[in-house]
């Protein structure tokens, strides 16, 4: 994502906590399982690297803004927990926000670069997400549309198994329903944007993807 860290240099998470994340089709749930993931980027990652996490569901919420503490960090990673909707394009727009700012001592919010003098990437998302948009104002080609005309690539990972479920109603008259990953709309907004896509069907091949990735 940013080859040579630098000190302006920005990634905003943005993970879907939407109530298909509850599946255990990725052990121990799907949540779960980008929590752990999320951890292991946060401790390869330069220490000078800016972290952000957006959280989306109904609505898109910035759980940390960019920030070098890496406790702080860690902190909105371990409170996530799952939602009902998926606003992907909404969650999009927030991060992209997000990483064209910067924040002062003095709580002052002023623009933040995206392009180095070499013209590469300060800035980037990496968005993970286990099904379709279902919520929002913005849609997914919208959000994506706001990335690339802000020349910020959005590395997507689609998480999960075409097999995956979740019970759906109140006790005892719950139904089983699918909650196979959207793999094409995110594929999509990675190649629009300049940005790469994965696929994560198991815990390992997510954690694989996210070291991969920190390691860059």
């Amino acid at each position: 994502i940013v080859q040579q860290p630098s000190e302006r240099a920005t990634v905003v998470l943005v993970v879907d906590v939407s109530g298909s994340m509850r599946a255990d089709d990725v052990k121990p749930t799907r949540l779960a399982a980008a929590q752990a993931a999320m951890r292991a980027f946060a401790e390869r990652i330069p220490d000078q690297l800016r972290v952000g996490v957006v959280a989306f569901s109904d609505d898109a919420q910035v759980v940390v803004p960019p920030t070098r503490d890496r406790d702080q960090l860690l902190q909105g990673i371990d409170i996530l927990e799952p939602g009902f909707g998926t606003a992907i394009g909404d969650a999009i727009g927030r991060a992209v926000d997000l990483a064209r700012t910067t924040t002062g001592e003095a709580g002052r919010a002023t623009p933040a670069p995206v392009r180095d003098a070499q013209g590469r990437a300060l800035a980037s998302v990496l968005l993970l997400s286990d099904g379709s948009q279902t919520r929002g104002v913005l849609t997914p080609g919208q959000g994506a549309d706001l990335a690339k005309k802000a020349g910020i690539p959005v590395f997507t990972v689609a998480l999960g198994t075409d097999a995956g479920t979740i019970l759906v109603g109140p006790a005892g008259q719950q139904q089983v329903v699918p909650v196979p990953p959207d793999r094409e709309t995110l594929a999509a907004i990675a190649e629009y944007t300049d940005g790469e896509s994965f696929d994560a069907e198991s815990a390992e091949a997510l954690e694989g993807v996210y070291s991969g990735i920190g390691s860059r």
